[in-house]
């Protein structure tokens, strides 16, 4: 055969393909309806560096006429609408057109680095559209509305050359939902003024929408939608606990009436400006901080205060993402005692973690979690790499060289200023159906505990090792326990396993079984 001779030709075509629309369909699996919606549009827009973003049901309908066509039309009814007050950058109109988000790989100070989240937004909707800029966008996984296009991207500024009228004019109807929500103006827009924000808008599955749809099949009602606000309002309280740029979050109602607010929670930084929160902008790997938020909910009149510490022992993954471990507990006694139970994972936003974590504080932390950001990777013993480089070793690092060396700086620095009540409250209290890799966090905390000079102070009363702190006692038991401490185990707020720390066991006494002999029998 000639060398030259090129046969690839004469083949028919044949190969591996999926349409766009089944893809989605199961990626909906992972991201299911619920929190995981706002959650990533949030957290997208804390990647973006927007400081204020609001979620909105718009219950309003709106004109079916001047629109881009009128296959269209069925798409000007209710919506969930989601804004922020940062517009899309150039790198984020690529993005959003990647499926996988591949742009964002590279950005190591961007937590939605996967980019699949944006499509937990097809739960609702079949026709996702927004506004940036100058631009309106939709995207069509279909085909089916926009010409046999996937998406379509319009320059509201553009004069058409077939009349020479503003774009923005011959589909006036299409922008109709967004002019005069969150100072979008297509009157500004023509006049040359760029609108510093995004606003997008998810028109709700109907049932008409749900018998064609290849996406999911079940309409999205607005009673679906209202449940979803209702979610997020009850969840939102701790959204802003950890985002590096979000600090004010709202959520409300659009009427033909009038916009109702239904809940609007803002975050003050009480001893430092926002820049503590900026934990993957810092300059150095290595480091240590805190600083106190105040998180106002300007619905109730109510507020309140966490003190945050913040470690990055200076380790890096092969990517080039910083290892991070916090904490966060409420900064006064009252506030501790009522949110001590709150006992959950976060990786920037609330992860759904399955289990009861144990730990009677908010950790949060670079983590390695799963596409769907809605668990932790973990090492499996099929997994070929599960090595000390792999994403389950990783996390582990983050809680013990992270989340308890932040627990460690924290009762040290606030012994002076805190009661022993809540510094008590501080200590993790063993549970069997903890998280195993948060029990990493009890066992690192206490084995400085017992070992770190800088935090404890030794003493010796009745033959026992007792390490005292600041009035809060915790016991290291040797194998002569007396009668009267033993029969008050069963009051001990924390036992850790007796294989801990070479075969001794640690715990932590309620400071008033230690106020008399009496109240040890």
């Amino acid at each position: 055969m000639d060398s030259d001779e090129d046969l690839a030709g004469e083949g028919t075509e044949f190969g591996q393909r999926e349409p766009l629309t089944r893809r989605i369909r199961t990626l909906l699996k992972d991201y299911a309806d619920g929190l995981p919606v706002p959650k990533e549009l949030i957290q997208n827009a804390d990647d973006a560096q927007a400081t204020e973003a609001c979620l909105m049901l718009d219950l309003r309908t709106h004109t079916t006429e001047q629109l881009i066509n009128d296959k269209l039309a069925q798409f000007q009814g209710p919506a969930l609408v989601f804004w922020d007050n940062k517009p899309f950058q150039d790198a984020d109109f690529e993005n959003l057109c990647e499926f996988g988000g591949e742009t964002k790989l590279d950005d190591r100070k961007k937590v939605g680095k996967f980019g699949l989240g944006f499509n937990s937004v097809y739960n609702l909707t079949d026709l996702p559209q927004f506004v940036s800029k100058t631009s309106l966008c939709l995207l069509d996984p279909h085909e089916k509305f926009l010409r046999g296009k996937r998406g379509a991207r319009y320059d509201l500024t553009a004069i058409r050359e077939k009349n020479g009228k503003h774009i923005a004019d011959s589909m006036i109807g299409q922008l109709k939902p967004f002019d005069g929500l969150f100072g979008f103006s297509v009157d500004k827009i023509k006049s040359g003024e760029v609108f510093e924000g995004t606003i997008f808008r998810f028109p709700l599955r109907t049932e008409d929408h749900a018998k064609w749809s290849k996406i999911c099949d079940e309409p999205y009602t607005i009673e679906s939608a209202m449940e979803l606000i209702e979610m997020t309002k009850g969840s939102s309280d701790l959204f802003l606990i950890f985002l590096q740029f979000v600090n004010k979050f709202e959520i409300c109602l659009k009427r033909d009436q009038g916009t109702e607010v239904l809940s609007n929670f803002g975050r003050n930084f009480l001893d430092s400006n926002d820049i503590g929160a900026r934990v993957l902008f810092k300059l150095e790997d290595k480091f240590k901080s805190s600083y106190k938020i105040q998180i106002q909910d300007n619905q109730k009149s109510q507020s309140y205060q966490w003190d945050i510490f913040v470690t990055a022992p200076g380790k890096k993954s092969s990517d080039g993402t910083r290892c991070v471990g916090s904490i966060a507990f409420p900064s006064h006694d009252l506030d501790l005692r009522k949110n001590c139970q709150v006992r959950i994972l976060f990786c920037f936003l609330p992860l759904p973690h399955p289990q009861d974590t144990g730990l009677p504080f908010l950790v949060n932390g670079t983590f390695a979690v799963t596409s769907s950001r809605r668990y932790l990777e973990l090492n499996s013993a099929d997994d070929k790499s599960a090595d000390k480089s792999s994403d389950g070793s990783w996390n582990r690092d983050i809680l013990q060289l992270g989340a308890a060396e932040s627990l460690c700086t924290a009762v040290l620095t606030r012994s002076c200023t805190h009661s022993q009540e809540h510094l008590f409250h501080l200590f993790p209290k063993m549970s069997n159906d903890a998280d195993p890799l948060c029990k990493m966090v009890m066992e690192t905390f206490y084995t400085r505990i017992a070992s770190d000079p800088l935090l404890t102070v030794f003493c010796c009363p009745n033959s026992l090792n007792l390490v005292a702190l600041c009035n809060t006692k915790v016991f290291l038991i040797s194998d002569d326990i007396p009668d009267n401490i033993r029969q008050s185990l069963s009051t001990c707020s924390a036992v850790l396993k007796p294989e801990t720390l070479n075969g001794a066991i640690y715990l932590v006494l309620p400071p008033k079984i230690l106020e008399s002999d009496s109240s040890l029998v």
